[in-house]
């Protein structure tokens, strides 16, 4: 299966347990919000006060971006990584805009 072009077993086989917990942490996942098969990720980003080998993993792999601010470093899903999240959850990621 492609997932925005990207195929979804190669980087499922490449993700580990911890790192897709990691990017449902960044989205704010909650099982009970899930409507109609999708889940609207209130946030998006996780920060750090240090380089994290996980999320520079995902880097590699354009399911996440980062940005530094000050001492912090934040990390962002990217589109693929939002519908990655979505897909291995059997489901759809977007964000909230509101």
């Amino acid at each position: 299966m492609l997932v925005d072009g990207v195929n979804n077993a190669q980087v499922q086989a490449s993700v580990t347990v911890y790192q897709l917990e990691l990017m449902k942490h960044a989205i704010g996942f909650d099982r009970g919000k899930v409507k109609r098969g999708k889940y609207k990720a209130w946030r998006n980003y996780y920060c750090s006060y240090e380089e994290c080998d996980n999320w520079n993993r995902l880097m590699l792999l354009e399911l996440a971006v980062k940005a530094k601010r000050g001492k912090a470093i934040y990390y962002f899903l990217t589109d693929k990584g939002l519908s990655f999240v979505g897909s291995t959850l059997g489901l759809k990621v977007v964000e909230d805009k509101d």
